[in-house]
């Protein structure tokens, strides 16, 4: 069925279309443009509902609070950044079931935490995203834990604000709520705002160490299934725990881009530009997206002299999975996709592949300046 904001992308396999269900919704990277403070009043304005109307507060601060999060949402994209669709809030594969699998790890980037206005957004957005699931659907909540992100005080104040007014439905809904990887400290400060969840809500709280234990307790017996949450799980969580077992610690920069794909990809469908993005490593999408919106090929010549340190700094992101600062510019993306195309073992266009495309130029088949068929011929050689 089509959620609020319009009908879900579709993928080639149902299992495929589940993992990326909650894709495509929103666009634009870049932080939003509103207020800070504005936000801010609309939260104070729920709390003063919740409080002061009794049975009918906290639905009408929770729809005050979902009114204020679609606002961010217009006809030419959103205001939330693009990357956030995978590293704070997205959707996995669903069990057999039916249930829905919500997986979240806003503690990907630390900054997050410590600025007022992320902690805002995160906020909205959230509150956005799970509307169209814990409204209308049975759900398992997985939260993969960065360290202690809870601690922070304007966390803890935005946690306990969500479930005073969150409707009832949320925790009827929700079957259960892994913690993935937690350390002492996530644990004692779960405990310090334990209040704040209803008593049925905490029992369902399960803590869980291992991704093998995760997608068996998601999807017992299925292999196919626990390959796809693993996938669906984030890179930096996948590479700490290859490297406490001892394994091959999974990277982006030097893989045959097939196997990048396969191994790390995501869809992304962008409804603003009509356009979908098949399993694509996440970082790669967002460069490509961030230049293709910011109109950046008036900056392709500035790959050749942007700062060095800001170019490792993007590759470093791209290849552990971390998200990629929306304040990086044109020419340091540039000259990044231009290293990671260099790392790849195979070239995407080969000797023979230019070879056609003078034959096709000489013949008259594509004439110069023909944009359109030198992409056509482009897309068709790699």
């Amino acid at each position: 069925s089509d959620g609020p904001l319009g009908p879900r992308a579709s993928t080639r396999s149902s299992t495929r279309a589940s993992a990326a269900r909650l894709s495509g919704q929103f666009a634009v990277s870049r932080a939003p443009k509103k207020s800070v403070q504005f936000g801010d009043d609309i939260a104070a304005q729920a709390m003063a509902l919740a409080r002061n109307t009794l049975g009918a507060g906290s639905s009408l601060a929770y729809n005050l609070v979902l009114k204020e999060a679609r606002s961010y949402v217009h006809h030419t994209g959103c205001d939330y950044p693009a990357q956030w669709e995978h590293q704070v809030l997205w959707e996995s594969c669903g069990t057999d079931a039916g249930a829905r699998v919500v997986m979240a790890a806003p503690g990907v980037s630390e900054s997050f935490f410590r600025d007022p206005p992320s902690v805002n957004s995160l906020f909205r957005y959230v509150i956005l995203r799970m509307d169209v699931v814990a409204m209308h659907s049975k759900f398992v909540m997985v939260y993969f834990c960065a360290g202690n992100e809870w601690s922070e005080q304007r966390v803890v104040q935005r946690i306990s604000e969500a479930c005073k007014f969150l409707p009832q439905t949320y925790p009827e809904n929700c079957l259960n709520l892994y913690i993935v990887n937690p350390s002492m400290a996530f644990r004692a400060g779960m405990w310090a705002i334990q209040g704040a969840f209803s008593r049925a809500m905490w029992d369902k709280i399960k803590y869980v160490y291992d991704l093998g234990e995760l997608v068996e307790a998601l999807h017992p017996g299925n292999k196919e299934k626990q390959e796809l949450a693993k996938r669906s799980s984030p890179l930096p969580w996948r590479r700490k725990e290859a490297d406490l077992r001892g394994d091959v610690v999974p990277t982006i920069l030097g893989l045959p881009l097939a196997d990048a794909c396969s191994l790390h990809g995501i869809s992304f469908a962008d409804r603003t530009q009509n356009k979908c993005y098949p399993y694509l490593p996440l970082g790669l999408f967002v460069m490509c997206d961030t230049i293709e919106r910011e109109r950046g090929d008036e900056q392709f010549v500035g790959m050749f002299s942007p700062d060095t340190q800001s170019v490792y700094a993007v590759l470093e992101e791209l290849d552990f999975g971390r998200p990629i600062s929306h304040k990086t510019s044109l020419s340091v993306l540039w000259c990044a996709l231009k290293v990671f195309l260099e790392c790849l073992h195979v070239p995407l266009l080969t000797d023979s592949s230019f070879d056609e495309l003078e034959l096709q130029a000489s013949s008259g088949a594509i004439k110069p300046g023909d944009k359109q068929a030198l992409r056509e011929f482009a897309i068709g050689a790699i």
